[in-house]
């Protein structure tokens, strides 16, 4: 039995604290929402607590615990600017797009190592997820980057504490050593060519959000920096995949989580932050099943009706529409170079 579940989930204890550490948080925050007449602010630092956890998972073996934490508290800072911003410029294209154009490049130039390719695809991920706010003034889009800087916080002072317990308890030395790195590489050709695609598939996304006027329109270019890879097979894979999950996930979610009560509601996002957690590294479709029910419940407890499940469905398949032309543009120009270069 354990053999099948490690198929899917992760095992490794340190994630596993992690995961709880998240969880905790995530239900407190999730608590204090719902008592608060669902202050946006809470909303905020509640993506600023899944943002941060999701970077700091993803890189966690063959990192050095220090320099892991230490990126996770210089993101927590950049995340919340961009993630400020990101809520000023949410109602324009025209400054949303020129934003885009300049955070999905630095995938390609931050890429000389794992960690901070990471931390160039989260802050993305963050500038993208802010988009679904809409601050009034300046002064309201300065509150909403403290409370998401505040989320990442959480994880990072959780992290700390963590350390230091393993070194006074268990006098536990940290086994891995830093890992040296240059800031900038430059791209080869293969890698700017998706890198720009990769963009413009983004861009596409947001613009359709945008002129289809839909409610939660940020997933469309969310769907499409996370789903689209390097290699077209390895996309169509993650596409099925994503659709596979995401379905999944909304009849879980029309099954039980429009029974709950907000109790069983704020008591299921602890739930269902652990397991996004410990499926993000081991298996997608399992962590996209998480994640929908995780975003679901969220917004259930926000006093959703049922209509946001299609919504989520419609909006995921639109994106991966706009992924898979993407690929597929990426794959031609890749086959016709590859054909020139074999001619010479």
């Amino acid at each position: 039995m354990k053999k099948l579940l490690e198929n899917f989930l992760e095992f490794d204890f340190q994630i596993n604290l992690i995961a709880l550490q998240t969880a905790i948080f995530g239900g407190i925050l999730a608590v204090l929402y719902y008592l608060t007449s669902y202050n946006t602010g809470l909303m905020a630092a509640i993506m600023g607590l899944l943002t941060n956890s999701l970077m700091l998972t993803q890189n966690y073996h063959g990192h050095n615990s220090k320099q892991r934490l230490f990126f996770g508290l210089v993101f927590s800072f950049i995340c919340s600017l961009k993630f400020a911003l990101a809520t000023i410029v949410s109602s324009s294209i025209i400054h949303s797009t020129l934003i885009i154009l300049f955070l999905i490049p630095l995938l390609s130039i931050l890429s000389s190592h794992q960690l901070l390719k990471s931390f160039a695809f989260y802050l993305a991920y963050a500038f993208i997820l802010g988009l679904g706010f809409s601050a009034e003034s300046y002064l309201v889009a300065i509150k909403y980057g403290l409370f998401f800087g505040f989320g990442c916080l959480l994880l990072v002072s959780g992290g700390f504490i963590r350390l230091w317990l393993r070194k006074k308890l268990f006098h536990a030395n940290e086994s891995v050593d830093f890992v040296k790195y240059k800031l900038i590489s430059y791209p080869k050709k293969r890698e700017a060519i998706f890198i720009s695609i990769l963009t413009i598939a983004v861009i596409l996304g947001n613009l359709i959000a945008f002129l289809l006027h839909l409610s939660h329109g940020y997933w469309l270019p969310l769907t499409a920096l996370l789903v689209m890879k390097n290699e077209h097979q390895i996309t169509l894979k993650r596409v099925l995949e994503r659709v596979i999950g995401t379905i999944l996930g909304i009849i879980i979610a029309y099954i039980l989580l429009t029974k709950f009560s907000m109790i069983g509601l704020s008591l299921g996002i602890m739930v269902f932050f652990y397991l996004s957690i410990i499926t993000l590294n081991k298996h997608y479709v399992a962590f996209c099943t998480s994640i929908t029910l995780l975003v679901m419940d969220i917004l259930f407890l926000s006093g959703e009706e049922k209509g946001i499940l299609k919504t989520r469905l419609l909006e995921t398949v639109l994106g991966v529409i706009v992924v898979v032309l993407a690929s597929l543009v990426v794959k031609i120009w890749i086959d016709k170079m590859d054909t020139k270069n074999n001619e010479n």
